[in-house]
């Protein structure tokens, strides 16, 4: 057995298939969410497999009618040129076998995982089997079904393979030694929560922390060999990986693991008095998450690229993010996690060309507007977009001005959320100085009739030409105030109709817009809208495990627009905690693209682009700035604890320009670039220097 928690695993083949077609149309998307957002960041990826041909007329099949399902809900298989008086026998991959003469039939997996469906057709009157596609498994993803309430007490567990040793895993054979892991994705959202009080009576302090952690990890391998695998406590790894497991005798077994979180109370009774200290802690409540797998042993066989088992039809990028995404609602989320849902799911009226900061194209808009053909005055003053009539949401609601004027007067409403949001990016432009600051509420008990007027009066819509139009407070040049337009985090267009239907509606009155900015605070989000907006994009959100998976389906009503093609794939975006998953999920053929990986692992994916067997897409121009600051008012308290005693500072030292400037001065920037970042020491470019203006 090998130990866990190695920072970089050994390096493994990877798929790459030279097919493209419209599985690349999809990666484009996919692709300028992170050209928009990464800047000097980069990205692996997989080329991505087509879909198989249908079978010939004529030959026996049984297909999932979609490629990824929910745990517990249905997923619906179509058998195709089923012999007369012949049946069916499905294995599903998780020990469940179905037999049937239906043309189609569904069936729910109430584990969750990655299954390899095993197909024979068999005559039941003497149990000849005429027709066996052991050597034609399919693959069926099913993503867990967690309440939301429950994922701040959870984990999702991961299994996968060590394929240097067992290069055709999950396929092995008999007696034959499979090397398995086990690991969590995302653990960074787990509840933790600490009270202190103290008794001037007694002189007693009490500290209470109630927390959730990774407790243990239990495998059933499906041969009747079962493990428990303690946490290790620093990591929350298990302490034992992989695991050799071997099968004796042929045949499709489910292997699953589950992973167990303790939520603790740890109490801590200080005497001051006597200077003694109890400390007690006991376990309140345990869960477990389970998922599976299959194993097939013996002469099986898939479609399977330089160690991948492919899912065509489907995109898998694991994005080493932890804590997952906040939110994706366009008026909420304002940060890099949740924008990539965003940006695939919201339209905006507009949207950057490429990699160019000052040239857009037309997106639900149905062109540019200009001076020239009249959609801006000549004074940068009114702004008016005339809208495509063909687009839609996923709800099949039309989307029109109305759409875009509530949707921005929602954006205003929104400017001063708790925490903040990117709503003041094309609030500053609509509302006047005497009602507008950075980040704050527009509308008060004090102005609200004034401040009812004036939001009013920064867009204006009209039904009958399917027009919306800013109403701009000053003279603003394209370049900034298309940027605005532009932008997802704020102008991710939402369906008004839906909005009311889901409890979330504006009331158009002064008391209703000082009422309303108050759901745009953390703990007053509507979390259908949250986490489960209706889109307006070329994808919608099918499936959300909270803090863990989204999956994106397409958008059935998005038409398609020159820039945009109507898509056909499925994505699922994976959020994980650590890189060391990240990392060891792509290198074993669990993902197609891997985003956010440190300089380390880029090094250590040298050897596979070398080979062919992946790519590094990166560095991209980009339209988000990452920079460090100086912070010129330190909360000196929390260093004892976050660096460590007998470190001080003045909380005002940084203040001073002339101590920013010295620390400017002093900096050795060479020596960041090359071996902090990473340029020189890994071998790829993170970053360059810089000495300019940041705007």
């Amino acid at each position: 057995m090998e130990p866990s928690g190695s920072s970089a695993p050994e390096a493994q083949p990877l798929v790459e298939t030279k097919k493209r077609g419209g599985s690349r149309a999809l990666l484009v998307i996919l692709v300028a969410i992170i050209v928009v957002l990464a800047g000097a960041l980069a990205y692996t990826t997989l080329k991505l497999l087509t879909p198989p041909p249908t079978a010939p007329g004529g030959t026996f099949s049984v297909q999932s009618a979609q490629p990824t399902g929910v745990q517990g809900q249905p997923l619906r298989f179509v058998v195709s040129n089923l012999k007369q008086g012949a049946k069916a026998r499905v294995h599903f991959g998780d020990g469940q076998i179905l037999e049937t003469s239906d043309s189609t039939f569904n069936y729910s997996y109430s584990v969750p995982g990655n299954y390899l469906v095993w197909v024979q057709q068999f005559f039941p009157s003497n149990g000849t089997v005429v027709s066996d596609l052991a050597a034609s498994l399919f693959k069926v993803t099913i993503v867990p079904d967690i309440p939301f309430e429950l994922s701040q007490f959870v984990s999702v567990p991961t299994i996968y393979f060590n394929t240097t040793r067992n290069p055709t895993a999950p396929i092995v054979a008999p007696n034959t030694p499979v090397y398995v892991y086990g690991n969590y994705t995302e653990i960074s959202q787990l509840f933790s929560k600490m009270t202190s009080h103290h008794n001037k009576t007694t002189n007693i302090t009490v500290n209470e922390t109630l927390a959730v952690a990774v407790d243990h990890y239990v495998w059933d391998f499906g041969n009747g060999q079962t493990m428990t695998v303690t946490a290790d406590p620093s990591t929350s790894y298990p302490v034992t990986n992989p695991i050799p497991v071997s099968y004796p005798a042929s045949g499709s077994y489910a292997a699953t693991l589950t992973l167990v979180t303790a939520e603790t109370l740890t109490s801590e009774i200080h005497n001051l008095t006597s200077n003694i200290t109890f400390t007690n802690t006991d376990t309140i409540n345990t869960f477990g998450i389970t998922v599976g797998t299959t194993v097939a042993v013996g002469a099986f066989a898939i479609v399977k690229l330089r160690n991948v088992v492919p899912s065509p039809g489907v995109i898998t990028e694991l994005v080493n993010s932890p804590g997952g995404p906040f939110s994706f609602d366009p008026q909420i989320d304002y940060e890099t996690t949740g924008f990539e849902v965003v940006v695939n799911t919201q339209a905006t009226l507009i949207f950057y060309n490429a990699n160019s900061t000052t040239d857009w194209f037309p997106y639900l808009a149905s062109e540019i507007p200009t001076v020239a053909n009249g959609g801006i005055s000549g004074n940068f003053t009114i702004y008016k977009f005339h809208l495509r009539p063909d687009v839609a949401f996923s709800n099949g609601d039309p989307i029109t001005g109305y759409d875009v004027w509530y949707s921005t007067i929602r954006a205003m409403l929104f400017a001063g959320g708790r925490p903040g949001t990117a709503d003041w990016i094309i609030t500053q432009y609509l509302i006047p100085r005497t009602f507008y600051t950075q980040f704050g509420r527009l509308v008060n008990a004090t102005n609200k009739a004034a401040a009812f007027t004036a939001i009013l009066n920064g867009v204006s819509f009209d039904n009958a030409t399917n027009t919306v139009t800013f109403h701009l407070v000053n003279p603003t040049p394209p370049s900034l105030f298309l940027t605005a337009v532009s932008d997802p985090l704020g102008m991710g267009i939402l369906d008004a109709a839906w909005l009311e239907s889901a409890n979330a509606g504006i009331t158009f009155t002064p008391d209703g817009f000082l009422a309303y900015q108050d759901q745009a605070k953390e703990g007053n989000y509507n979390t259908l809208i949250q986490f489960q907006p209706v889109a307006s994009g070329p994808y919608q959100i099918n499936t959300y495990v909270p803090s863990t998976a989204v999956v994106l389906t397409p958008n059935p009503h998005f038409p398609g627009i020159p820039n945009i093609p109507k898509q056909n794939n499925t994505i699922v975006v994976e959020w994980v905690s650590s890189p060391a998953v990240a990392y060891q999920l792509y290198v074993s053929g669990q993902g197609d693209i891997v985003t956010l990986l440190p300089p380390p692992y880029y090094k250590a994916l040298q050897p596979l682009v070398t080979a062919g067997q992946t790519q590094i897409y990166g560095p991209f121009p980009s339209i988000t700035e990452f920079f460090d600051v100086f912070n010129v008012n330190i909360t000196t308290s929390l260093m004892a604890s976050d660096i460590g005693p007998g470190y001080t500072i003045p909380p005002d030292y940084f203040a001073n320009p002339l101590v920013r400037q010295a620390f400017a001065y002093a900096f050795n920037y060479t020596n960041y670039v090359d071996n902090i970042l990473g340029n020189k020491k890994y071998g790829f470019n993170f970053g360059n220097e810089y000495c300019g203006v940041i705007v």
